[in-house]
């Protein structure tokens, strides 16, 4: 309302009586499948924190809690890039052609990929350090729920820039659809799991396989409903990520096996050598010429 009243001061500014039925039900549409994917979602992830309830108590809600303050610090950063890019696929999908946007696309991927594994690497190599000086007493199970969420949030980054491709082309019935569903099986699958006597770590492992199975899922989805390349995707991002995932693995097994830090500056000294070393490899083995100039 403020809003309305503000801009009504400026002579430009009226209001006009629109009644189009087509938009209106273009705009319900859009809004339903994206209510039931962000629903599914969080229902997924409460579902969790209940199942984890049931078989482990407080303490393993406890950890859970811990795991998401530091996946919330994470995803902030990668966060502003969608949010950018949001807003320039807008734009340009309607005078772009589809090549481009898809170029786009797959920058975005690859950006938001680099920038959370390399957030995620220095976390998972030094967990058990971090919470020893963050906390007065580490709840059990803490360490190894920061990891599978970090390993979780990275397997999951690519999907941000589907979303937005989806979101452009109002594209949204059949992808909300499938990643509902695949996302929503990682309950059950979790229940059964420890139910049967599985480890409570064993419902993170769950939801990561479920995020690698909606991601396939939603690329095919790309191709039939958009034209989305997957040739193009496949070559230009997924090489690049198991290539990238492989180096940075390989940086922090040699951290964790050879640099133990002991005070809290040699820790943060630690992560920020694993970063830069991390983004050294990504700048100079990952990133093509274009990417490098921007």
């Amino acid at each position: 309302v403020i809003y309305i009243v503000y801009a009504l001061q400026f002579r430009e500014c009226s209001f006009k009586r629109i009644w189009n039925k087509k938009i209106f039900i273009d705009l319900a549409t859009f809004s339903g499948w994206n209510f039931l994917g962000n629903v599914t979602f969080s229902l997924t992830n409460e579902g969790i924190n209940f199942v984890l309830n049931s078989f482990g108590g407080v303490v393993a809600n406890a950890s859970r809690g811990i795991a998401y303050q530091v996946k919330s610090a994470v995803l902030q950063l990668s966060g502003n890039i969608i949010v950018a890019s949001r807003q320039y696929i807008s734009e340009i999908v309607a005078s772009k052609g589809k090549e481009i946007i898809f170029g786009y696309i797959i920058k975005v991927s690859r950006v938001v990929f680099l920038i959370i594994a390399l957030t995620s690497l220095p976390i998972v190599v030094y967990a058990e350090q971090i919470l020893n000086f963050w906390l007065v007493e580490i709840p059990e199970y803490s360490v190894i729920f920061v990891q599978l969420v970090m390993v979780h949030i990275v397997i999951r980054s690519p999907q941000a820039a589907i979303d937005l491709l989806f979101s452009a082309y109002g594209e949204m019935k059949h992808y909300q659809i499938f990643q509902s569903f695949s996302l929503f099986l990682s309950l059950p699958l979790s229940f059964i799991l420890l139910k049967i006597g599985f480890p409570l770590y064993l419902a993170f492992i769950s939801m990561c396989v479920a995020e690698a199975i909606t991601l396939i899922g939603i690329l095919i989805c790309a191709k039939k409903k958009i034209g989305f390349l997957l040739t193009n995707y496949i070559k230009h991002f997924c090489v690049m990520a198991v290539l990238a995932s492989a180096s940075f693995s390989m940086i922090g097994i040699l951290f964790r096996s050879f640099v133990v830090p002991s005070s809290i500056v040699s820790l943060l000294i630690c992560m920020l050598t694993i970063v830069v070393l991390g983004a050294l490899i990504a700048y100079f083995f990952f990133l093509n010429k274009e990417e490098k100039e921007l």
